[in-house]
């Protein structure tokens, strides 16, 4: 058998960015975009007992990618702090696959031109939150985040076939989307102690929950295919530890305890779900 490969890649890009300071606020924002035009190729050719196979096929099409970006900084001291930045990317992209194929077996040729179309529609938004807080009475750092994704796919796609001069008709068209949105927050505590100990705790919250959509329609025949899955997460953690120095040794010690949750289940099918609870007390 013999295979051979080619791949191009061609990148154009645009970007943009501002940044602006004033006392203890800064600003910053910018936007990018991309173009790509992708090329696949690859040939190959399998021989075996009688068995003859022989393909050509290609991929092409255009992707354009937008990434923009929006946040600031506000810094209260030297130490204390807060943060928050929003980035965004939308992609869309549009291929098209072209393959001949040809086999021989038992004095039977067959000649196959294959033809796919699809189209790729991916928004995503990530939304970070950051804020750190010095106590000096307590002598204790305090450090809180949260962070908010969003993410989205919508794919459709067109397949065609003409076999043996026979006119091109239609076998596929498939349409799949996937949504998720995710949540995170925590708190982390650092306190200093007597004797050179230091005591730090934390605490940390996780959910998300997705749909995910297929659906396929077959010709001729029009036998029609679909599934929809949803599924929900949760995780909950919390932390302590106690750390120190004496002479040349240093010691630490700490335990952490998580709970997870998950459920997951096709919608329209008798199928049973998926549900598992997870709880765990560890060294940390």
């Amino acid at each position: 058998s013999e295979t051979a490969s080619m791949k191009r890649y061609m990148t154009n890009r645009l970007g943009v960015n501002v940044n602006y300071r004033h006392g203890k606020f800064e600003w910053f924002g910018g936007c990018q975009y991309q173009y790509a035009k992708r090329y696949e190729g690859l040939v190959g050719q399998l021989q075996w007992n009688g068995y003859t196979s022989r393909f050509d096929g290609t991929s092409v099409g255009p992707r354009q990618q937008v990434l923009p970006v929006l946040g600031m900084y506000y810094s209260m001291n030297e130490t204390d702090y807060f943060s928050m930045s929003i980035k965004g990317r939308w992609q869309e992209e549009y291929s098209t696959l072209q393959t001949y194929s040809y086999t021989h077996q038992a004095l039977t040729d067959t000649n196959a031109i294959t033809s796919a179309h699809s189209h790729d529609h991916r928004p995503f938004l990530n939304l970070n939150l950051n804020y750190q807080k010095n106590i000096p009475s307590l002598k204790t750092e305090c450090f809180v985040g949260a962070q908010g994704i969003r993410f989205h796919s919508d794919v459709h796609g067109l397949y065609t076939n003409t076999i043996n001069q026979i006119p091109a008709f239609t076998t596929d068209e498939r349409n799949q989307y996937f949504n998720i949105a995710s949540g995170e927050g925590r708190v982390d505590t650092k306190t200093s102690l007597p004797h050179q100990w230091i005591w730090e705790n934390g605490i940390l919250f996780f959910t998300s929950g997705g749909t995910s959509f297929f659906r396929t329609s077959q010709t001729p025949g029009a036998s029609l295919t679909q599934s929809t899955y949803q599924f929900r997460e949760y995780n909950e953690a919390a932390y302590t530890q106690w750390s120190g120095k004496t002479g040349l040794v240093n010691y630490m010690a700490g335990i952490r305890a998580e709970n997870s949750w998950f459920e997951g289940r096709f919608t329209d099918t008798l199928l049973a779900g998926l549900q598992r609870h997870l709880f765990k007390v560890f060294p940390k």
